[in-house]
Parts: structure tokens; sequence; C-alpha cells
């Protein structure tokens, strides 16, 4: 059974990037995903002027500039009358993209594990309990254990935490 500083539940943007930021730190970071990536997702697939300092810290700027991208000038809003508000948005490198969410997830989950994160795709989570640290079981049997856990209520797709177990929220 392996022990990590951190385990998180979920490769997403969110879970990835903790996971990077976890391993930059000097933690010994797991990232679960039960997909494979890259994985497709319904999403608007557009990243805000907000995530260019994240990509910078992370060194994914350029990279994520070198997917294949389309640069958005405005977005229109139209009632169902038809009135409609079209709204500039920034320009400039830092800019308001959209990139396909299925190549930007597999990017952020591929930068993490470049950074020493621990990644295990295709890995569900089916059995939580907490003592001194947090014991996790998956589908296929693996264990894990961690002092800290991450996730979104969501990810945790198995049976009830053990009795004695604290839960946040």
């Amino acid at each position: 059974m392996q022990f990590f500083d951190v385990a998180i539940v979920g490769g997403g943007p969110a879970g990835s990037s903790c996971g990077a930021f976890c391993a930059m730190a000097g933690l010994q970071s797991l990232v679960l995903d039960r997909e494979k990536f890259p994985r497709e997702k319904v999403c608007g697939d557009c990243l805000n002027p907000s995530c260019w300092p994240v990509l910078e810290r992370l060194e994914l700027a350029d990279r994520v500039r070198d997917l294949p991208h389309s640069k958005l000038c405005s977005v229109a809003f139209i009632a169902i009358d038809g009135r409609e508000v079209i709204v500039d948005l920034p320009s400039g490198a830092n800019c308001e993209i959209s990139v396909k969410r299925s190549l930007f997830d597999d990017l952020l989950l591929r930068r993490a594990r470049e950074l020493g994160a621990n990644v295990h795709q295709q890995t569900t989570v089916t059995g939580l309990s907490r003592n001194d640290h947090w014991n996790i079981e998956t589908a296929s049997g693996e264990f894990f254990q961690a002092r800290i856990l991450i996730g979104r209520k969501a990810n945790f797709n198995c049976r009830p935490i053990k009795a004695g177990a604290r839960s946040r929220r």
C-alpha cells in the first residue's frame, strides 16, 4: 500500500492543477481519475483571462497556446424576442480562448505527472475510511493512504465512510 501526503480524486482542471502544485511544493501527490485521458467532456471549451496566471505558474501558458484554439473577441447575449447585446472581450496574449476540453485536460494531467504527481487513470474510488489518515480503495482492488484527501462530493461514488470518520461540509 502506498502512502501519500495528498490524494486528489478527479483529474480534471482543478484536480490536475492541485496535484501539480502539490508536487511542486514537494508533497507526495496522488491523482485518481475514473476515465482514461484524453477523454471527451461536455464543456463550453473556453478559458477566460483569469486562467493565464495559473497556467504561467504551471509553466503551461505557451503549451496551451500551442494547442489548436480560437481567440474570442466578443460574446453576444440574445433575448427570446431577438434583442441582442454584444460585449467585447479583452484582447492580447492573455485573451479569452476556446480550446477543446479533452486536449486541455490531458495537458494539465500530463503536467501534474511531469512535476512528480503519481497519476492513476481508469481508477474508480469505491471505498473511503479515515483514522489517522485516509484509506482509499479502488474498483481494481488497489489501496492507497493519504494524510489529506481532496475531491468534490460527486467524485465519491463509493460506499459510505466508515464510523468515526469526520466530514467537512
